[in-house]
């Protein structure tokens, strides 16, 4: 089983994106964050954080995943969110969204607030035993340190976890850096396969400010793993990270 994460940075890559994506259309899951659906069409998003995006890239990635069903979360405007692609021969048992940060008052105007933030999940009927696979954006600050907001995501995330009958993969730009207690919150129910390969960074050359860390992939502790990988292609100002298991 293979599993991609990767933020899509809103499609803003173009073919260098989209072809990146069906290198791996092998990929069993995929796991998208700063995805548009139906943007073009619908009520425009006023995110100022994604320049010149492809605002249907989730009907872009659609066309070009034709053996995956995609299943879109949208967290803003109702065109803008999170997105996972699932290859058809595995039935999605269940899913669901969880809110790991509410802000239902969005004020653009004041420069450090987030908007709300979720985790998407699917149950999938997997060879051996079902496996519950979790996508998220998490809250956006300045700073990728310790915040009462992203403490309060971190434990959400914590009982959601211990809530879990079987294997999970948790997966998404957490918005967060490697040595935080957030991190350690969430560790306690997981593997943490950036600190286990020792992983230097999840961000590249296209992204300018000093921190590198922010995308992980967590996995309960009786998923194994065959492989992890964080891969260099310039495809988002994220790193695309791959997991086999």
């Amino acid at each position: 089983m293979k599993l991609v994460c990767l933020n899509a940075w809103g499609g803003r890559m173009g073919t260098a994106f989209t072809d990146f994506v069906v290198l791996h259309k092998d990929a069993d899951v995929f796991c998208f964050q700063e995805i548009f659906s139906n943007g073009e069409s619908g009520a425009y998003t006023n995110l100022t954080n994604i320049k010149n995006p492809n605002p249907d890239i989730f009907q872009t990635l659609e066309k070009v995943l034709p053996s995956h069903t995609g299943v879109f979360c949208s967290v803003h405007d109702g065109i803008y969110g999170i997105a996972c692609f699932i290859k058809k021969n595995l039935p999605i048992l269940d899913s669901g969204e969880v809110y790991i940060y509410r802000n239902d008052a969005m004020d653009w105007n004041h420069p450090t607030m987030d908007h709300t933030r979720k985790m998407q999940w699917v149950t999938l009927a997997v060879p051996d035993r079902d496996v519950t696979v979790m996508n998220l954006h998490g809250f956006h600050s300045p700073t990728k340190i310790d915040c009462p907001e992203r403490l309060a995501q971190a434990r959400i995330i914590s009982t959601f976890l211990e809530s879990i009958d079987g294997p999970f993969i948790l997966a998404g730009d957490f918005n967060m850096t490697l040595e935080t207690e957030s991190t350690r919150v969430i560790e306690k129910d997981a593997r943490n396969l950036i600190r286990e390969y020792g992983i230097t960074a999840t961000r590249n050359e296209l992204y300018k400010k000093s921190e590198r860390y922010a995308d992980f992939i967590f996995v309960s502790r009786d998923i194994s793993v065959k492989s992890f990988n964080v891969l260099p292609d310039l495809v988002s100002d994220h790193c695309p990270l791959i997991l086999e298991w």
